[in-house]
């Protein structure tokens, strides 16, 4: 196939089901920035990815669960970054005290201190 008749393609696909490729991702992510940078990925993947479509219909499932997956991704790291993020500052803050909250109790280095509720110990 050659660039001016995939472009076109593509081009005929995005004006078809653009509109739901965004909808979609805005309710998986909820912002129009990330939504727009999903819509565009999947886009992207149909032009460099796509497999052999026996209809319309197939196209239009293959980019709606193309987007679901990039939104599901997306989510899946940005809730691996916060984890991440929390748990590092919850060491720093450890660090600078001198004592590691009870959820790390069994990664303490040597000579660490962890805090007890009231009453407790």
């Amino acid at each position: 196939m050659n660039q001016t008749n995939k472009a076109r393609q593509i081009e005929e696909a995005y004006d078809a089901w653009g509109g739901a490729v965004y909808r979609l991702a805005m309710v998986y992510l909820g912002r129009h920035a990330d939504a727009e940078d999903v819509t565009q990925e999947v886009f992207l993947r149909l032009l460099c990815r796509a497999p052999t479509f026996a209809d319309g219909e197939h196209r239009r499932r293959w980019l709606l669960q193309v987007t679901a997956n990039l939104c599901r991704d997306q989510l899946r790291a940005a809730w691996e970054e916060d984890v991440a993020f929390a748990e590092d500052r919850a060491y720093t803050l450890c660090t600078l005290i001198g004592t590691v909250p009870l959820f790390c109790e069994a990664e303490l280095p040597e000579g660490w201190q962890i805090l007890y509720p009231i009453g407790q110990k």
